[in-house]
């Protein structure tokens, strides 16, 4: 069986990828330990405090070293290498918590070292739930877990080993009856930077008072609403002043 523990940084993959490993004795790949280690990287990202990897050399690794056995568990915030029915069973990790703001997971990355515009990113790959949109071109059965408590973690985990005994059972299709049904194809989806966007995210993460996770996406919305209006406005400007002449 193939899994996937993926998350925003600091959400607690490798915590619960671990106890994963634990449990059902299957060996857990840290990719990005992996990619470290074995130097499968092309570059160092100052700016974002991370390493830039070398996607060849990591999917040699992985055809030859990882590929040939049955069971395994991957640890990784990014999946785009992978194939659309790859895995068996996808668990996507959050951390937002009761008040529905990331000031949980900031304190986790800030506990890190993290560089600020690191943080920025990470805090954003949460708010705009970039992975599980990204996870949607998956046809395997994907669990959400909110790793905002030991109780939420203990749950999410029953979850994990309930749903692991259905795809046994034949109750949940596993990969291979994934892979006869929708073929091997894999869509590559590039995900655009926006730079107008993390910089609004760091005004409003800097504001004085506690904003929601709610509050902080109208802020975003408005903004967004603000610049069309503008816009709108401009092009019948144009049009009014090209009647004219």
């Amino acid at each position: 069986m193939r899994i996937l523990v993926t998350g925003p940084v600091a959400s607690g993959k490798t915590t619960i990828s671990s106890r994963l490993g634990s449990l059902l004795g299957f060996p857990v790949f840290n990719l990005s330990q992996l990619i470290i280690d074995n130097k499968f990287y092309t570059s160092r990202d100052e700016h974002f405090d991370t390493y830039i990897p070398d996607e060849n050399l990591l999917m040699d690794y992985i055809r030859t070293s990882i590929n040939p056995l049955e069971n395994f568990i991957v640890d990784h915030h990014s999946f785009d290498i992978f194939g659309n029915v790859y895995f068996d069973l996808i668990v996507s990790i959050s951390c937002i918590d009761p008040q529905d703001n990331l000031f949980t997971l900031r304190t986790r990355l800030e506990e890190r070292k993290y560089s600020e515009p690191k943080i920025l990113e990470n805090l954003k790959v949460q708010l705009m739930n970039v992975i599980n949109e990204e996870l949607s071109r998956f046809k395997c059965k994907i669990i959400n877990i909110n790793n905002i408590s030991n109780e939420n973690l203990e749950n999410g985990i029953n979850e994990i080993k309930e749903t692991i005994n259905k795809i046994n059972k034949g109750e949940i299709k596993n990969r291979k009856q994934l892979e006869e049904e929708f073929g091997e194809e894999n869509e590559d989806e590039e995900e655009n930077e926006d730079e107008y966007l993390e910089k609004l995210m760091k005004e409003i993460l800097t504001k004085q008072g506690a904003l929601g996770q709610d509050e902080m996406l109208d802020e975003i919305q408005y903004e967004g609403e603000e610049g069309e209006e503008e816009e709108e406005f401009g092009e019948e400007e144009w049009k009014e002043e090209e009647g004219k002449v």
